[in-house]
C-alpha cells in the first residue's frame, strides 16, 4: 500500500470530517447558469440530470467512495445563479446524500460559514473540492483564509484529487489550497471578444463550414463587420428542417465536447451589407 493510500485510509471516525462539494464544473457539467428553457417549454421546465447535465466520470467515482464512508458528512456549497435548477438537479445525482445544501449566489465563505454554524463543526474539520481557485470567481483562496482545506479542481473533481485533499487532512494540513499536480495554472492575457448566440443548427453549420453566407432582416452582425466573434451554441432550434434537403448528415453535428449553450467556436464577419 502507498504511502498516500495508507495515509488516507487512516481517516477515521474521530476527525469528525466534512466534505464540501461544489457543483458546476466539479461535481457535473455544463454549468448551470448557461442552461436556457428550450422554445415552448413549460413554466415550470427544469433541466434533466443525464440529458441537459451530465455528472463528471471522476466525481461520479468520488462519490461512491464517500457514500461507503458512514465517518463522514458531506455538504453542498454552490454559488448556483438558478438555485432551483440546481437543487432539481442535485436530487436526482447518484450516492450523493448531502446533510447539509446551500446554494445561492454571493461569496462562497458565506455558504461555508452557515455550514460550519449548521453542522456545529469548526472550519479546520472541513475539506472543500472546488474548480475555481481565486480571482474574481474563485473559492478556494477565500475558504481556506478560514482555515478551510481547500483542494483545487480544474478539471472536476477526480479521484487523484479526492486522495491528496484527504492525504493533507491527514497529514494535518489547514487553511491552505491544494493545487493540481503543476501547479496553479499560470496567468495568460485576457482576450475579449464580442458573442453572438445562433439557433440550432445554423450554429453547427456555420462552425463546420457549411454556411457562410448569413441573410436575415436585422444587422445582427452589422457591428461586428470585419471582427472575429465568438459563436454561442444557442438553446433553440430553427423550426423548418429544410436545410435538410442541401446539406450533408452530420453537417449540423457539434464537435465533440460540445453542447447547447456552449460558446463553441470563434468566425471572422467579412463585409456586411
Amino acid at each position: 500500500m502507498s504511502e498516500l493510500t495508507a495515509a488516507v485510509e487512516r481517516l477515521s471516525t474521530s476527525d469528525g470530517l466534512v466534505v464540501v462539494l461544489d457543483l458546476d464544473a466539479t461535481v457535473w457539467l455544463p454549468e448551470v447558469y448557461t442552461l436556457r428553457a428550450p422554445r415552448g417549454a413549460a413554466d415550470d421546465w427544469t433541466p434533466t440530470l443525464g440529458t441537459d447535465v451530465r455528472v463528471l466520470p471522476g466525481a461520479a467515482a468520488v462519490l461512491k467512495l464517500l457514500a461507503a464512508r458512514s465517518d463522514t458528512r458531506v455538504a453542498v456549497a454552490s454559488r448556483s445563479a438558478k438555485p432551483e435548477w440546481s437543487k432539481a438537479l442535485l436530487a436526482k445525482v447518484p450516492d450523493l446524500a448531502a446533510t447539509a445544501v446551500h446554494i445561492y449566489p454571493g461569496d462562497k465563505r458565506t455558504h461555508l460559514r452557515r455550514i460550519a454554524k449548521g453542522l456545529g463543526c469548526a472550519f479546520s474539520r472541513m475539506v472543500l473540492f472546488d474548480d475555481a481557485r481565486d480571482g474574481k470567481h474563485g473559492n478556494c483562496v477565500g475558504a481556506a483564509a478560514l482555515g478551510v482545506l481547500a483542494v483545487h479542481c480544474p478539471q472536476g473533481l477526480n479521484e487523484e484529487r479526492w486522495r491528496a485533499g484527504l492525504a493533507a487532512f491527514e497529514r494535518g494540513v489547514r487553511g491552505k489550497v491544494i493545487d493540481a499536480p503543476g501547479g496553479p495554472a499560470p496567468s495568460r492575457p485576457a482576450v475579449t471578444l464580442p458573442a453572438v448566440s445562433l439557433a440550432m443548427p445554423f450554429a453547427a453549420l456555420l462552425l463546420n463550414g457549411f454556411k457562410t453566407l448569413e441573410t436575415r432582416n436585422n444587422e445582427l452582425f452589422a457591428p461586428y463587420e470585419g471582427r472575429r466573434v465568438v459563436v454561442r451554441v444557442g438553446m433553440k432550434d430553427w423550426d423548418n428542417a429544410s436545410w435538410k434537403l442541401w446539406h450533408p448528415a452530420g453537417a449540423a453535428d457539434l464537435r465533440p465536447g460540445f453542447r447547447r449553450g456552449d460558446a463553441a467556436g470563434v468566425v471572422d464577419v467579412g463585409e456586411t451589407r
